[in-house]
């Protein structure tokens, strides 16, 4: 079985499919281009949902990275992706005038012998074009799931000393922390830094023989940490192609450019700017239960129904917050954990007709709301209005704490709802400022 690829009917098959390959690139082009459109405003969105609701610092630190990666990664792909689109309708229609045609008939063009000969030279013949053509085509598409791996195992490499620090910090004392992790990252960065030239150099560690002797374990070492191993045979394989590192280098640096200049935006004002959090003066629409345009639009930290209240009462939705259920557990002693936090499955094995969870076994929902309340305070321009909490799952997408204030005795006009929670050392921490408009029906 190992060994089929060296027998000539494989071979045979591969030459053959390497002629059709084009209709593949385009069916997958094409459908992935559509894919990368459908999930760009979701990746935030997942992100946020999914830092939410990790408990562990490890996890946290993957997620925070995780979006810079998957919004670079969908910049590369989809950029090269709809450039060979393009270039692969260009060489269809190459070949489809190709068959009207012919090749190109320059003494019919009937031009001065200055331009004929000038254009003979630059243009030459017809298939050669579309064989150019398709070669960019070809390369270019494999370049465009290579850059995604080189690009990630350029951030694997990054992320790793972030992952060991969030992992010692865990475990050894604060006083020995400095003098373990800072010789650690230094050498790996160092050792980091041979990988680097050696990439950009062309190889340059691997040629010289005693040099590559003491390269040959950090190259090694650095494959498995950057999972280079996965597309080492096409990296390879595209270097050793005429002009390939220049092409390589050419591409990765005009990505660069790509995502700087898709990253970049202009604030045309000193003091405004175009997504701050919401505050006495500043109104984000993720604060505001009506203007999220989605049900699968998040709630940032907390929300009330709209921006203009026009009832009685304030609808109040607070973003369920890891550190606030810390505290609740810190400040009361008595109220016990329940070992659900974390990684949970909905089998559940019973041997009789009763419920494996007896109510003694959970710490009532009714106190841990209880707690919250006293731990959570709710102002209106400074007066404290009080309100039951229950626990809600807003759209199915997020966890979290609702309530309705009620606000039948300020007055009309702006006001500014601010929502703080008391921290371990009792001061007051702030999880979200939000005007609002009250101007009632009657």
């Amino acid at each position: 079985m190992e060994q089929n690829y060296k027998s000539e009917k494989f071979k045979k098959w591969l030459d053959n499919l390497q002629q059709e390959s084009w209709q593949l690139e385009l069916i997958i082009s094409g459908f992935a281009i559509f894919g990368l459109f459908e999930i760009h405003d979701q990746i935030p969105v997942l992100t946020q949902k999914w830092f939410d609701k990790s408990d562990s610092t490890v996890f946290q630190v993957l997620i925070s990275n995780f979006y810079t990666v998957a919004l670079i990664s969908w910049y590369i792909l989809t950029t090269s992706l709809l450039v060979h689109l393009v270039l692969r309708g260009l060489w269809i229609g190459a070949l489809g005038l190709r068959y009207v045609s012919g090749d190109i008939d320059f003494t019919s063009l009937n031009y001065n012998d200055k331009f004929t000969n000038y254009l003979k030279k630059r243009i030459g013949s017809y298939d050669k074009y579309i064989s150019i053509l398709e070669d960019y085509c070809s390369l270019l598409f494999a370049l465009s799931f290579l850059l995604i791996f080189i690009f990630i195992s350029f951030f694997t490499l990054l992320i790793i000393p972030s992952l060991f620090i969030a992992i010692t910090t865990n475990v050894l004392a604060k006083n020995v922390l400095n003098f373990v992790i800072a010789p650690i990252i230094v050498t790996y960065f160092l050792l980091g830094l041979f990988i680097l030239i050696d990439f950009l150099g062309n190889g340059i560690l691997k040629k010289k023989h005693f040099i590559s002797k003491i390269y040959f374990p950090i190259y090694k070492l650095f494959s498995y940490i950057s999972l280079s191993f996965i597309y080492r045979p096409l990296l390879y394989n595209f270097l050793d192609f005429k002009s390939g590192r220049k092409i390589l280098i050419g591409v990765l640096l005009a990505f660069i450019l790509v995502v700087v200049a898709g990253t970049t935006y202009i604030n045309e004002s000193d003091y405004i700017v175009g997504n701050m959090s919401t505050q006495d003066e500043y109104a984000n629409n993720a604060n505001y239960l009506d203007q999220l345009k989605t049900e699968r639009d998040l709630v940032s930290k907390a929300a009330i129904n709209s921006k203009v209240i026009t009832n009685p009462y304030l609808e109040l939705f607070i973003n369920y917050n890891r550190d606030i259920e810390d505290q609740l557990f810190l400040k009361n002693k008595f109220l016990k954990r329940s070992g659900k936090k974390g990684m949970n499955s909905s089998i559940h094995i019973t041997f009789n007709a009763k419920s494996i969870e007896s109510p003694d076994s959970i710490p009532s929902l009714k106190r841990y709301l209880q707690e919250f309340e006293n731990l959570i305070t709710t102002t209106i321009d400074n007066d404290t209005i009080y309100g039951d909490f229950v626990v809600t799952n807003k759209n199915n997408e997020q966890l979290g704490y609702e309530t309705f204030l009620d606000i039948s005795t300020i007055n009309k006009g702006k006001h500014i709802l601010n929502i703080t929670y008391r921290n371990s050392d009792s001061t007051h921490k702030t999880i979200a400022k939000i005007p609002f408009w009250y101007y009632p029906d009657n």
